[in-house]
């Protein structure tokens, strides 16, 4: 199976729907596409999409790559994004959406630093606001191509993430990010696969090991040399091939692997580190790896 095939990009413009969670980084995304060439209207009602794209269609070759990024400010608007989108596909008009979200602590947080209401907060507190986006957000999420959680990103971290995920130079890239995690804390919301590492014996119960983390070559031997182990990165790695090959045919760029244990401090981290090398060997993957978790216990 050829999982290096190198997709073709339609000769039509380009259209990139940018939206997401108010405080998840909308406008550092849209300063990194603009660095990248794109023509980047912020602010834009839904219903006026067919008509900007109208307006560009008198004058192909002016936006070859066009980020129109909406938010909740115009809430009445905003509740019939679905059904623009949707008469933008009518039209035959192709577009990808990238959706940006984040944890509500973090968000709470940005907003309280900034010192400035959640626009759908009212008279109530910034977490009702969040609250109140969330469900008006759900389907659009579900709908996305690209989730991108910045709960962990600064902005220099979600400018190098939309660089990678955009860059049209060179052949399609295929952003993978392995992040290990305990589930004691949570799965991650944003984890389009989920691998449990807790078949694997756990270092934490041998005294000598558990001070170490996933990291340290002692606990990395012990986790990946264990019965097992090696069978399922084998076979895990086998399983995504089919699946990568089948984002590059769909145009789509971005999925995030979890990997958990019981406290994301051992198992988890190890085996998201092999699995990491592994993934980066394939043709047209970079792989990112993230520990959630390490260092809370």
């Amino acid at each position: 199976m050829d999982v290096g095939l190198t997709p073709v990009k339609p000769p039509e413009n380009e259209l990139l729907i940018v939206t997401g969670m108010s405080g998840a980084g909308r406008t550092t995304a849209a300063h990194a596409l603009e660095d990248l060439g794109w023509y980047v209207v912020e602010g834009l009602p839904p219903e006026l999409i067919t008509t900007m794209i109208d307006i560009i269609s008198r004058h192909p070759g002016s936006m070859e790559k066009l980020a129109v990024v909406i938010d909740v400010r115009t809430r009445a608007l905003f509740s019939d994004m679905l059904g623009a989108l949707q008469q933008l596909k009518a039209t035959g008009v192709t577009y990808r959406m990238l959706f940006l979200d984040s944890s509500d602590a973090l968000l709470v947080r940005r907003f309280e630093q900034g010192r400035r209401p959640h626009p759908l907060q009212g008279s109530g507190r910034i977490l009702d606001g969040i609250t109140a986006e969330r469900d008006l957000l759900k389907e659009v999420k579900a709908a996305a191509e690209i989730v991108l959680d910045t709960t962990d990103l600064n902005v220099h971290g979600l400018a190098k993430e939309i660089t990678e995920i955009f860059n049209a130079d060179g052949p399609v890239q295929l952003r993978l990010n392995v992040m290990s995690f305990g589930f004691k804390y949570g799965v991650p919301a944003d984890a389009n696969f989920i691998a449990d590492m807790r078949f694997i014996p756990n270092p934490h119960w041998v005294p000598e090991l558990r001070p170490y983390t996933g990291l340290d070559a002692q606990v990395s031997e012990y986790v990946l040399g264990n019965e097992g182990t090696g069978d399922f990165l084998k076979n895990y790695v086998e399983s995504l091939r089919p699946v990568i090959e089948g984002y590059r045919r769909e145009n789509k760029h971005y999925a995030n692997i979890s990997v958990g244990c019981t406290g994301g401090k051992h198992r988890s981290v190890a085996v998201s580190e092999e699995l990491a090398r592994r993934l980066g060997q394939l043709p047209n993957v970079t792989v990112n790896t993230i520990h959630r978790d390490l260092g809370r216990e």
